[in-house]
């Protein structure tokens, strides 16, 4: 049986200062609760990165990996993370490692660009700035 989150939490923090431990309890239940836009985008991260996980165990021949395909899937709040769960179950994991490996060089050295640019690197560029829930907290 797993013990409640903040039960783990806790557990974890235990042996931190007193602020710091309290500064993640907050985190963690903001999380949880999805009450900013930065933790329901780390709980649509999390959930996507369970479905890409099921994705690789079924590529690999584990047949029991559509409830938990189906189940982070439904999970999803975001727009561009129920169409990035979309384009994990259509595409083979394979290809994923393929095209990232071919678009590497491009993303550590960005001067090196490909002579006609991928859809995805498109719709990258069509997408106003944002700042990083990092920079909007110091704001």
């Amino acid at each position: 049986m797993t013990a409640p989150n903040p039960e783990v939490t806790a557990d974890q923090v235990a042996g931190f200062p007193a602020e710091a431990g309290q500064a993640v309890r907050e985190l963690v239940e903001e999380y949880e609760a999805r009450q900013s836009p930065e933790a329901r985008l780390a709980k649509d991260a999390d959930k996507l990165e369970c479905l890409i996980q099921a994705r690789e165990y079924q590529a690999q021949g584990h047949e029991d990996v559509p409830p938990w395909i189906e189940t982070s899937a439904a999970a999803l709040r975001s727009k561009s993370a129920r169409q990035l769960a979309e384009a994990c179950q259509q595409v083979p994991p394979r290809q994923w490692w393929k095209a990232f490996a071919e678009a590497y060089p491009r993303l550590v050295n960005p001067r090196s660009q490909p002579t006609k640019p991928s859809q995805v690197e498109a719709d990258v560029e069509d997408e106003p700035n944002r700042t990083t829930p990092h920079e909007a907290r110091k704001h």
